[in-house]
């Protein structure tokens, strides 16, 4: 159990962590502690792998460790009542910091991204209700083809094929192809289940003996 009455890191105006309590910032805190724990667990397990599994084994914790803690904040911030553009710019300079102090890549940061926004009632408690995060999942800005480029480096770097992304998702290859040309809203659920494959939420389905194609674009 760490110290409640521990000296916390001293703020510097305009970090928007000021605005959170004492108690808040002990919450992210440990946040931070059990992501630094599980990032030494995963380096200590990794020495007794493989070369690739330990690469693997190291990258995942990296991602897990940032998105903890972001997490974390996110909550901090919902349970004061930001929200909208002011929510998504502290998000933003929180996901820098994350990015840089972890030496995340921009894979392992989109796929960070996409886990909080499909945060919802995940064991908030008394912090928020199922109907306000609902009402206000943390929405991501992006320009044309960051989906696609998403996608490209997704199956890049899990060396799959865009039918087993699909498969994965229990969605169709029309359904795919529109999520692709940003036809299909964000709100839907094929799309959200598109990209939980991406936040390397469910494991991939490969289709049996398929090779991927040389080009994957089209």
């Amino acid at each position: 159990m760490l110290d409640k009455n521990r000296t916390l890191p001293e703020l510097q105006d305009p970090d928007p962590r000021r605005m959170l309590s004492r108690d808040a910032r002990i919450r992210i805190d440990d946040a931070v502690f059990r992501a630094m724990a599980l990032r030494k667990d995963a380096f200590d397990l990794s020495l007794q792998m493989k070369p690739r599994d330990a690469r693997i084994e190291r990258l995942t914790a990296r991602k897990e460790a940032a998105f903890i803690v972001l997490e974390a904040v996110l909550r901090e911030f919902r349970a004061i009542g930001k929200t909208g553009h002011e929510l998504i710019a502290i998000m933003t300079g929180e996901m820098e910091d994350a990015e840089y102090s972890l030496e995340l890549t921009t894979t392992e940061r989109d796929a960070v991204w996409s886990r909080l926004y499909t945060v919802r009632d995940q064991g908030a408690g008394q912090l928020e209700t199922t109907a306000a995060v609902a009402a206000d999942p943390l929405p991501i800005s992006a320009p044309k083809g960051f989906r696609e480029d998403r996608l490209q480096a997704f199956i890049d770097q899990a060396n799959c094929s865009i039918a087993d992304v699909f498969r994965t998702a229990r969605v169709d290859k029309n359904t795919m192809r529109d999520w692709r040309r940003e036809i299909l809203s964000d709100e839907s659920s094929m799309a959200q289940r598109i990209e939980r494959v991406l936040a390397g939420l469910d494991p991939i389905k490969r289709g049996p003996g398929r090779q991927r194609s040389v080009d994957r674009r089209t």
